[in-house]
Formats: structure tokens, C-alpha cells, sequence
């Protein structure tokens, strides 16, 4: 592997996927499920390190293709990302997997710039542009079509990044019917307790009201339901060194919610309020004109994303209107704080 990542192949060496298959058909493979998902996803981020020698990337996109390209394969290679920063029991094997890693960063790190250019001037009038949608559009534009023909749950999953939905959505990507990318303006700061809601009532987050969201789930006159849970941000909150797998079964009450709709024929829409990113050498700004993920377009914050217009709000006006402009950063370096 380390001669792959220092050399300039633009194909898997066959040596490499040999020993990776040796590794994954072991005997002793299942006793150590973490080290052979390491091995797979270095494997991946392997062959998509191959392409991009390549010049299988293309260039002078769009911003809809990059934006659906990254919810195509970009979720999976910050999984891969993920898993390779938590090294290996071997140190041989985690020297790999660290410069490995190091190479995909950078890759990654060309792709954010690029993405933070052409955001800077959406939306434009290509056809590509009108395919993507901003997410305040999501309930007219998926939710209430679906909600016509069967019902729907509309699960929040707060802070949710494509990466953790790619591991979330695995054991059940055969159910899985479509998926879709959406814009937003920028990640929300949450400000105000998050709670369970059904159509017309909204409950405080407590055991005795779960019952209830199943009982809306079963009800067919319920068209809609939803419910926001909160584990992956609280779990980014509190800071803990440990190294969560975001599955249905780890994440309390996904399976048992997943489960009702499946047992009544309610459809599932997964979504997220905002993403986020892990601290992995992060540089941090402190200013004072901004938030947490953006700032006024005060000093120099490079690589940034400049953008203007009414979906961006530093201010509300008399009217309750949004109006202003922001700048947030085009690379995962830095953070605005």
C-alpha cells in the first residue's frame, strides 16, 4: 500500500487487492471486524485515489454535478477517511493507512476549494443548476409528492454528514429507493431543544411519548411524521474519544422507528439539518462579526465562499425579511469561531 500511495499508479496494483482479499477471506476475519473494515476502506479509498490519477474527475463542472457527485461517491470517501484516521493495531499497517489518508486529504481538500468557487455563484440557470434545490424546498418539492401516494416519516437526523448516512443507509441500501442532494445556505446553529413531532402535535423528547410517534407511525391518516433525533450532534458535543458506529442499531430509536414504518408501509425520508466536520488539525479563527460557521465578510479568512443575497442572513429586517451576506470557509482547515 505505501508503495501505491508514493508512486503514481493509476490502477490497483494487484498485489494489493490480493492481499486485501487474503486479509477479508481469513478465518479469524469476524473476530476483528474493525481492522477489516479498515482494510476495505483502504481498499476504496484506494481505487478512488487510482481514478483521480486518472483524470477521471473531469473539470469545469457545474455546481449540481459537483454537489450530487459528492452525494454520489463523496460520502463514502470521508467514511473511508474516517476509518483510516483511527490507524491500526499494527503500526506497520498504520503507517499505511496514515499516509494513505494524508494523500486522500489533500484530494479532498482540491474538491472543497472547487465546491466553495462554484457554490459562490449559485444558483445558475444550467439544467444541472435547476436539479438542485435548497433545502426550505424539500417539503413541497419531496415530502408532500411522496406524502400523496403512501405516508411518509420524516426522520431528522441532527448534524448528520453525508459519511454518516452512507454508514447508516449500508445494512439497508437494498430498501433504499432514491436518494437526494439539496443546497442550503449554511448549517444552522441549534439554538433551541429539539422534540419528537407528529403532524399536528409536538411532544417534549421523553420515553412515555414514544409510544405516541409509534402509534402516528401506524395511523395512515398521520401523511406525514416526523421526528428528530439528536445523537450525533450530542455525541459531538460532549467530545468523547470514542469512536461510534453509526448503524440503525446504535443509533436509539432508529431501528425500532425504522421497523414501525416498516411493518406499516410507511415510506422513510433521512435527512439532515446540517452536517459537520471532524477536527484533524483545524486551525481556528476567532471573530467577532459572525457564528460558529460563517463570519461577515470582514478581513481574510482563505480558502473562503463569499455569498450574498437574500438566503443569507446576517440580519432581519423590519419587514422579517433575511438579508445580507456571509463568508464561510472552503476547506475543513479551518473554523470559524
Amino acid at each position: 500500500m505505501l508503495r501505491f500511495v508514493e508512486g503514481e499508479a493509476r490502477e490497483l496494483p494487484d498485489t494489493l487487492r490480493n492481499a486485501a482479499d487474503r486479509v477479508l477471506d481469513h478465518a479469524l476475519s469476524a473476530d476483528a471486524p474493525h481492522s477489516t473494515a479498515g482494510v476495505e476502506m483502504a481498499l476504496r479509498l484506494s481505487g478512488w485515489l487510482a481514478t483521480r490519477r486518472r483524470g477521471d474527475t473531469g473539470s469545469r463542472r457545474p455546481f449540481g454535478v459537483v454537489a450530487r457527485g459528492y452525494g454520489r461517491e463523496g460520502g463514502f470517501v470521508d467514511r473511508a477517511r474516517a476509518r483510516l484516521w483511527d490507524g491500526d493495531p499494527s503500526p506497520v499497517v498504520a503507517e499505511a493507512y496514515a499516509a494513505l489518508a494524508e494523500q486522500a486529504d489533500e484530494a479532498r481538500e482540491q474538491e472543497n476549494r472547487e465546491f466553495g468557487r462554484l457554490l459562490a455563484g449559485w444558483p445558475g440557470s444550467g439544467p444541472h443548476e435547476q436539479r438542485l434545490f435548497g433545502v426550505e424546498a424539500v417539503l413541497d418539492r419531496c415530502i408532500a409528492p411522496l406524502a400523496r401516494t403512501q405516508p411518509v416519516l420524516v426522520l431528522v437526523v441532527d448534524a448528520m454528514s453525508m459519511a454518516v448516512f452512507r454508514e447508516l443507509e449500508t445494512p439497508r441500501r437494498r430498501r433504499t429507493a432514491s436518494r437526494d442532494t439539496t443546497a442550503c445556505a449554511r448549517p444552522a446553529r441549534p439554538t433551541h431543544r429539539r422534540c419528537s413531532f407528529t403532524r399536528e402535535t409536538c411532544a417534549r423528547p421523553a420515553r412515555p411519548a414514544f409510544p405516541r410517534v409509534v402509534a402516528a407511525i401506524a395511523d395512515p391518516d398521520h401523511r406525514v411524521v416526523g421526528v428528530v433525533i439528536n445523537a450525533v450532534d450530542d455525541h459531538l458535543a460532549k467530545g468523547d474519544q470514542v469512536r461510534v458506529p453509526w448503524t440503525a442499531r446504535h443509533i436509539r430509536p432508529v431501528e425500532e422507528l425504522l421497523e414501525a414504518c416498516r411493518s406499516c408501509g410507511r415510506a422513510v425520508v433521512l435527512v439532515s439539518d446540517h452536517g459537520h466536520v471532524l477536527e484533524r488539525g483545524t486551525a481556528l479563527r476567532a471573530v467577532t462579526e459572525g457564528a460558529e460557521r460563517w463570519r461577515a465578510p470582514v478581513g481574510q479568512t482563505q480558502p473562503s465562499c463569499e455569498r450574498r443575497g437574500k438566503r443569507f442572513a446576517t440580519s432581519i429586517t423590519a419587514s422579517g425579511r433575511a438579508s445580507g451576506e456571509t463568508v464561510s470557509p472552503a476547506t475543513w482547515r479551518v473554523m470559524v469561531l
